[in-house]
């Protein structure tokens, strides 16, 4: 759909030390999906650097340290955006991941701080860098938002005026024209797109379109958007069995349909299904009368 690069769920390096079996699941990649990053959070150096030399083992494209998620059960362990409080335990954990990474880039992530008075961004930005980091991504928002509130794309922007090493500006990123807007605006290297391609991965190749010179096409029609939901739907149950690949789609069926004609009603139905052909003769239903 038009994605330059794709990252891997976030890995807890502890659980991939321990080789747990379903922490290297997470890690499993296809030819199509590169470049590809593994994503690492943890908060040992030690820890990190042994799970960062076991994740180049998979020979990903790059591996990616998140110190930035603001999940309470990621924060509670002291990682991801937990760990922009000490950004000298952030330096150590780069620099262990860097050196065990060997051959393998390595990357991270980042937001603004902690809270409104901690906006540590740019002294944990030049740790990572003298970490030997290769490239920075900034999420503008502190942990205490979460996803509330607007993010600051202008920190994205002063980050990109200081920092040697590109750096991809994330948040807010909903529609092929916020794409424009945050390289325009903010002039960082990469605009990364997380939760404004749930349900949307069209916004990829329409963005690509726009920055090339080219028209926008438009919102997919519905049939475009539920023959795709029904495509990943499958790929979902291949990966996980029937009743729970269908289980797992719920979240993605909210994304798909949003805006649709008679949408609650449409995923009442969906959320009551447990098997892909009740999915799909739903999803018949739905066309046919629409």
């Amino acid at each position: 759909m038009g994605a330059d690069i794709t990252w891997s769920e976030m890995v807890s390096a502890d659980g991939l030390v321990r080789d747990a079996e379903k922490t290297g699941n997470l890690m499993r990649f296809t030819v199509s999906e590169r470049p590809f990053g593994i994503q690492l959070f943890g908060s040992d150096p030690r820890i990190m650097g042994l799970a960062a030399g076991k994740a180049a083992g998979f020979e990903p494209d790059f591996i990616d340290l998140n110190f930035g998620c603001p999940v309470r059960k990621v924060v509670r362990k002291n990682g991801g955006a937990s760990l922009m409080r000490d950004p000298g335990l952030v330096g150590e954990i780069a620099s262990e991941a860097v050196r065990a990474a060997g051959s393998v880039t390595v990357t991270a992530k980042i937001r603004s701080g902690w809270s409104a008075g901690e906006l540590n961004y740019l002294e944990v930005a030049e740790k990572l860098v003298n970490s030997g980091i290769s490239a920075l991504a900034l999420h503008p928002r502190t942990r205490e938002q979460g996803f509330s509130g607007r993010s600051e794309w202008s920190r994205i922007s002063e980050l990109v005026r200081v920092c040697p090493v590109p750096v991809i500006g994330s948040g807010d990123v909903f529609g092929p024209r916020d794409v424009l807007e945050m390289f325009d605006t903010t002039g960082c290297a990469a605009v990364m797109v997380g939760r404004g391609a749930l349900g949307n991965p069209w916004i990829f190749n329409r963005a690509k379109r726009l920055l090339a010179g080219r028209d926008d096409p438009g919102e997919p029609r519905a049939e475009q958007r539920l023959n795709l939901m029904l495509e990943h739907n499958g790929m979902m149950v291949q990966e996980h069995g029937s009743k729970y690949g269908v289980i797992l789609m719920r979240k993605h069926f909210g994304c798909y349909t949003k805006g649709l004609p008679a949408a609650s009603t449409l995923r009442r139905k969906l959320f009551a299904c447990n098997a892909l052909d009740e999915v799909k003769e739903i999803i018949g239903e739905y066309l046919r009368s629409a």
